[in-house]
């Protein structure tokens, strides 16, 4: 067994439990004499509770985690080939899938008798995101050795710096094993001295096996690095791709807001038009209700004159006919 699996079992285990789990394997390695694997396994840190989650989460729910991560992958492939329309509708199903994942980690999490405030939870999201906007942090994700959460600018590279427990699947290289005191030399039976030749080699191998595996970290770093340059570039174009299609609709934009501005203009001077005929009509309604008033009052006169004409009229032909019958009467 290796410090690997090791550490593939320790991190699976509930996280209050952790540390004494831990220390346990450590003391029963030293104790079977693998002093050296019993140091790495001591130097395993405690993940944070988001870390934690999101590493039962990839046990748990390996698949939906690959789902999620290959879609990040097909989005920032598609930033250049898919219509503005495709990106949205990408962007729609990344944001239902990372929901659905997390309330996944929540239950998961809950299996193991561990609640993820909305904090947590939070993070558990965004190391999400960043696995699926970044390919050093999906690695990290799938590692299941997480020991903080990850964050995205969606810009740069994620830090994944002392985010994993034995990144690269080797030990942890924040120490260098301690060498052995070298064996006395020993008499064999023949007299003769035998020299440390035993200690030399497994301390060549030792240090063989270290440069193997620095040689080989530099190689992994050096193809991330060229892959975040690519992604990097990629980005860079995908950007001022989108600047350029947001200056056309912003020119789209203002040209509206211009058309609008004119209408609006317009319709201000219609109004002003209308404000002042408005007006007017009423200036002209009331002089002729003032006008029909006099009207009304010599109207009222004219027919109070007729009613004294009408009497004065009667009068006069009862006088006619009396005096006509008096005339015939002579």
């Amino acid at each position: 067994m290796d410090v690997t699996e090791v550490a593939d079992e320790l991190y699976a285990v509930p996280l209050p439990e952790f540390i004494a789990a831990r220390d346990a394997r450590a003391k029963a390695l030293r104790a079977d004499g693998d002093r050296e694997l019993a140091t790495q396994v001591r130097r395993l840190g405690r993940p944070s509770t988001a870390a934690w989650a999101v590493n039962q989460l990839v046990r748990a729910r390996r698949d939906q985690v690959e789902q999620l991560l290959a879609l990040g992958t097909a989005l920032q492939e598609a930033q250049a080939a898919l219509s503005r329309d495709d990106l949205r509708e990408l962007d729609r199903q990344r944001h239902r899938l990372v929901a659905a994942v997390r309330r996944e980690a929540q239950a998961v999490a809950a299996q193991a008798g561990q609640r993820l405030s909305e904090t947590v939870a939070r993070d558990v999201e965004a190391t999400l995101r960043a696995g699926m906007a970044d390919a050093a942090a999906a690695d990290a994700v799938r590692s299941g050795r997480l020991l903080r959460s990850l964050s995205s600018t969606g810009f740069e590279p994620v830090d994944v710096t002392g985010a994993i427990a034995l990144p690269g699947g080797g030990a942890t290289p924040s120490k260098e094993p301690e060498a052995r005191a070298p064996r006395a030399p020993t008499r064999s039976t023949t007299g003769r001295e035998s020299g440390p030749t035993g200690t030399d080699d497994e301390l060549a191998s030792r240090r063989r096996r270290r440069e193997a595996e620095a040689e080989q970290r530099r190689t992994e770093d050096e193809a991330r690095r060229r892959r975040e340059e690519q992604r990097r570039a990629e980005r860079r174009e995908a950007a001022r791709e989108a600047l350029a299609h947001a200056e056309a609709d912003l020119a789209v934009a203002r040209h509206d807001l211009d058309d609008a501005q004119a209408r609006i203009e317009d319709l201000t001077r219609r109004r002003t038009r209308l404000t002042q005929r408005a007006a007017d009509l009423r200036r002209r309604l009331v002089e002729a209700e003032r006008e029909e008033d006099a009207v009304a009052e010599r109207l009222a006169e004219a027919a109070s004159g007729s009613e004294a004409a009408s009497a004065a009229l009667a009068i006069a032909e009862r006088a006619r006919a009396a005096a006509a019958k008096d005339l015939d009467l002579l």
